[in-house]
C-alpha cells in the first residue's frame, strides 16, 4: 500500500526536482542523417563509491543511441582497461586457431567455457576466470550485419574498433539495446553495466507517437542485478545461484534501487521503455494496487493494449507499458521473488544445502526494490473531465501495425525445420569434456544440441533470405532460458504444444518446455554466423552457446547436430523428482 504524505512535501519535491526523471542515460541523436559514438571503457567508481567497474565514457550505462531508418550509425569502441596477461593472450589464441579445436575439442572446451579440466563442472575453472578486461560489442534486437559486429573476436585493452552501420530505408522502429559479447565474461559485463539502450525511430510506426501514447513521459530502465565484493568494490565473474539472498541489490540504469528515484504527477501517462539485462530468470515488474498497459515487446507493438498487474520481462527482452498514478505518496516498483520449484521451502533448502540452510536458500528467490516513486498532485489542478482511467486511456490507444516487410514475412512459407535444445547434463561425462580425476561435486553443464559451446563448431546451416520453423525446447522441461538468435527475428505461433491464437513476432523468447517459432533470415547475407544461446548469461558462458552459419539460396541446409545417445536423450526420460535433486546438490558448488 502507498502512504499518503502531506502535500507541501510533494510540492516541495516536485519542485526540488522539477518534476524531471532522475538517473536517466545520456541521450545522443543523430543530425543529418549521421550519428558518430565513441565509446570508451575504462574502470569507474560508482553507486556511492561501493563499486568500480568497467564503464562507458565514465557513466553508470552507455549513452541511449537514437537513430532513423537510413542513418549511418558509426561507433567507436576503445578499451582503456589493462591489457591481457601473457598466460590470457595465450589462453585466447589457442581458443580461436581452429587447428587446435580439431586437435583437442575436450580442451579448448574447457578453456573457452572456463571450466573444471579435470571433470567439466563450472565455476572452478582450472585456467581461471581469463579475458574480463576483454570487450566487443553486439547490437541487440537491430538487424545489422553480423559480419560488422564479428563477436568472434575482442578488444584488448589499449585497442579500439569502428563499427559502422548503414541502418536500412526499411528498418522497423523499436527499442533495441547494445551490450558486451566477449564469450565466459558476459555476466562479469552485466554486473558491470556494460550496456545501453538503441532507439530507432522518426517513423510513421513508432510507439511513442500512437494515438493514446503521445506525450506520455518517457522513462527508460535498464534492469540487472549488483554484486560487490565488500574488501575490492569489484564485480564477481559470476552470479552465485544459491548464497547471494541477502547481498545482491537490483540495479536501474546502472544505479542502486535507493538511488532510483522518479517523480511523476498524478494522472500523468508515463511510458516505461525497459529491457532486462539480467543474469538469470525472468523479471516480473510490479507495484502494490497498480495496472500497467503493455504495448510493445521487442520492439514490436502489439496486437492490441493488455492490462497487466505484473508485467514479465525475459532476459535480454524488451518491454514498453503505460502507467498512471491517480493518488499522490509513495510507491515502490519491485522485482518478484523467483519462487523457485528448486528449493521452496526450508526442508527442501536444509536437505540441500546443510542444517543451518533456510528459505530462501536460491539467491532469486526474494523480492526486491527496483525504483522509489514519488506522485505529487499537479500545480495547476485537473479537472475530472480531463483524467483520464486506465480503461480510458486503454480505449484511447491506437496501437500502429506491423510493417509490411513483417507481414509479408509471416506469410512467407518456411522451407526447412529444426529443432534446437537447451540441454542440461548433470552426470559425467559432461557432454564433451571427459572425466580425467575424480568426479567431485555433482556435475552440472548447460549446453544446446547435446554439447557445450567451442568457438568453431556449426548446428548446421541456414539459407539467407529464406525461412524455417524451429522447435526450441527446454530440456529436461522446468528449467527456465532465454532463447536469443542474432541477425534474425521469429514469428511464434506455438507454446508448449499449444497453438497461439495470434502469433507474435520476438528476438528472445522464454522458455519452460518448448514453444516453435517461424524463424525468417530476410537481414542476413552468405557467410554470416548467426549466434544462438540462452540469454541468461550465467547459462551462456559456461557453454550454452552455438552457431549457425548462412549459405547462398543454392546451398542445402543441414539440420542441427543433435546426438540421441548424449546425455541430452537420458535428461529428457529422466525421473522430475531425481532431475531436481540432482540439480539442487549441483548449486551447492555454484
Amino acid at each position: 500500500m502507498n502512504s499518503v504524505v502531506p502535500f507541501l512535501l510533494f510540492s516541495f519535491l516536485h519542485v526540488a526536482f522539477g518534476g524531471s526523471n532522475l538517473n536517466q542515460p545520456t541521450e545522443l541523436k543523430s543530425e543529418n542523417g549521421l550519428l558518430e559514438v565513441t565509446l570508451t571503457v575504462a574502470d569507474l567508481q560508482s553507486i556511492r563509491g561501493g563499486k568500480i567497474a568497467p564503464a562507458y565514457n565514465g557513466e553508470p550505462i552507455g549513452p541511449t543511441l537514437r537513430v532513423k531508418p537510413g542513418d549511418t550509425l558509426r561507433v567507436t569502441l576503445v578499451n582503456n582497461l589493462r591489457p591481457m596477461t601473457e598466460s590470457e593472450r595465450e589462453l585466447y589464441e589457442y581458443v580461436q586457431d581452429p587447428a587446435n579445436e580439431e586437435a583437442n575439442e575436450a580442451n579448448v572446451t574447457v578453456i573457452y567455457n572456463r571450466l573444471d579440466a579435470s571433470n567439466g563442472n563450472v565455476y572452478n575453472p582450472t585456467f581461471g576466470f581469463w579475458g574480463l578486461n576483454l570487450v566487443n560489442l553486439h547490437f541487440h534486437g537491430a538487424q545489422f550485419p553480423p559480419s560488422i559486429e564479428q563477436l568472434d573476436l575482442a578488444l584488448d585493452g589499449g585497442e579500439s574498433k569502428t563499427y559502422t552501420f548503414e541502418i536500412a530505408e526499411d528498418h522497423e522502429p523499436g527499442l533495441f539495446w547494445y551490450h558486451n559479447h566477449v564469450h565466459g565474461t558476459t555476466s562479469h559485463a552485466y554486473l558491470a553495466n556494460l550496456y545501453g539502450f538503441i532507439v530507432i525511430e522518426g517513423t510513421d510506426s513508432d510507439i511513442d507517437q500512437a494515438p493514446g501514447i503521445q506525450g506520455a513521459t518517457e522513462v527508460f530502465m535498464m534492469l540487472s542485478e549488483g554484486l560487490v565484493d565488500p574488501v575490492t568494490k569489484r564485480v564477481p565473474p559470476f552470479f552465485p545461484i544459491v548464497g547471494a539472498v541477502d547481498v545482491w541489490f537490483s540495479v536501474s540504469n546502472g544505479y542502486a534501487a535507493a538511488e532510483t528515484n522518479y517523480v511523476f504527477e498524478t494522472d500523468e501517462v508515463i511510458l516505461f521503455r525497459v529491457a532486462s539485462a539480467g543474469l538469470e530468470p525472468t523479471m516480473n515488474l510490479f507495484i502494490p494496487g497498480q495496472t500497467f498497459v503493455v504495448v510493445a515487446r521487442d520492439g514490436f507493438p502489439l496486437a492490441e493494449p493488455e492490462e497487466v498487474e505484473v508485467v514479465q520481462l525475459s532476459n535480454g527482452g524488451r518491454v514498453e507499458f503505460l502507467a498512471k498514478f491517480e493518488e499522490a505518496g509513495s510507491y515502490a516498483m519491485s522485482r518478484q521473488a523467483w519462487g523457485s520449484q528448486f528449493a521452496p521451502n526450508d526442508e527442501v533448502c536444509k536437505a540441500a544445502f546443510g542444517p543451518e540452510a533456510t528459505y530462501p536458500c536460491i539467491s532469486y528467490d526474494v523480492e526486491k526494490v527496483v525504483a522509489n516513486i514519488t506522485v505529487v498532485s499537479p500545480s495547476d489542478s485537473v479537472s475530472a473531465a480531463e483524467s483520464k482511467s486506465i480503461s480510458d486511456l486503454i480505449a484511447s490507444i491506437d496501437l500502429p501495425d506491423l510493417s509490411e516487410k513483417r507481414m509479408a514475412l509471416a506469410d512467407e512459407p518456411a522451407v526447412d525445420s529444426k529443432t534446437v535444445s537447451f540441454d542440461m547434463d548433470m552426470e559425467f561425462p559432461i557432454f564433451q569434456v571427459p572425466l580425467n580425476g575424480e568426479p567431485g561435486p555433482p556435475g552440472v553443464g548447460f549446453g544446446i544440441n547435446g554439447r557445450l559451446a567451442t568457438p568453431h563448431h556449426s548446428s548446421g546451416n541456414v539459407t539467407a533470405g529464406t525461412c524455417e520453423n524451429w522447435t526450441v525446447i527446454s530440456n529436461p522441461p522446468g528449467n527456465e532460458h532465454a532463447f536469443h538468435i542474432h541477425g534474425a527475428k521469429f514469428l511464434v505461433f506455438e507454446v508448449d504444444g499449444i497453438a497461439v491464437e495470434k502469433p507474435f513476432w520476438r528476438d528472445t523468447m522464454m522458455i519452460s518446455a518448448n514453444f516453435t517459432a517461424k524463424v525468417c533470415f530476410d537481414s542476413v547475407q552468405e557467410g554470416d554466423k548467426l549466434l544462438v544461446h540462452c540469454h541468461s548469461p550465467s547459462h551462456m558462458d559456461i557453454g550454452m552457446l552455438t552457431f549457425y552459419e548462412v549459405v547462398a539460396s543454392n546451398e542445402e541446409t543441414t539440420p542441427p547436430d543433435v546426438d540421441e545417445g548424449s546425455s541430452a536423450a537420458f535428461l529428457i526420460q529422466a525421473n522430475p523428482g531425481v532431475t531436481v535433486m540432482l540439480l539442487l546438490c549441483s548449486l551447492m558448488w555454484l
